[in-house]
């Protein structure tokens, strides 16, 4: 029972993720800029939790169903990171060419519907994906909230 306890007070412990708030994506080092989209699809499972998003470990944003993101930064290579407290994150590598739009969705993994019968799979798979895809229409996005960025 002791074991159980403990385990349990580790995993809460371990299980929360900080917003930083003053992040800077463009950091003036003469690299030109581009811009990043990122979007959540609605969706029923994991719908009750916020996907936060960011980069380098340091979260920056929170995405709920419906919402958007879109944001100046630095081009190049990057790896962005979603996250939900308690589960491990989702990483996805993305090269943003200068001048250009690059758009990411995020969405909830397909992979956790296992986690209704074992609720215990939900802390040990992302709850969340990304994908870098085409970006959306303007007509796709007008009943998402811009939450972040421009």
């Amino acid at each position: 029972m002791k074991y159980l306890f403990f385990l349990l007070i580790i995993g809460l412990a371990s299980g929360c993720t900080t917003i930083h708030k003053n992040v800077q994506h463009v950091t003036n080092t003469n690299k030109p800029a581009s811009d990043l989209l990122v979007y959540r699809e609605p969706g029923f499972m994991a719908g009750a939790v916020d996907a936060m998003f960011g980069e380098n470990n340091k979260y920056f944003m929170k995405l709920s169903n419906g919402e958007f993101a879109r944001f100046k930064i630095d081009s190049g290579e990057h790896t962005f990171q979603v996250d939900v407290d308690g589960a491990p994150e989702f990483e996805l590598k993305v090269l943003l060419t200068p001048g250009s739009m690059t758009c990411i969705k995020v969405e909830s993994n397909p992979n956790l519907g296992g986690a209704v019968l074992i609720p215990l799979v939900a802390n040990l798979t992302p709850n969340f994906i990304m994908s870098e895809v085409k970006c959306p229409t303007i007509e796709h996005l007008k009943d998402y909230q811009l939450v972040y960025g421009l």
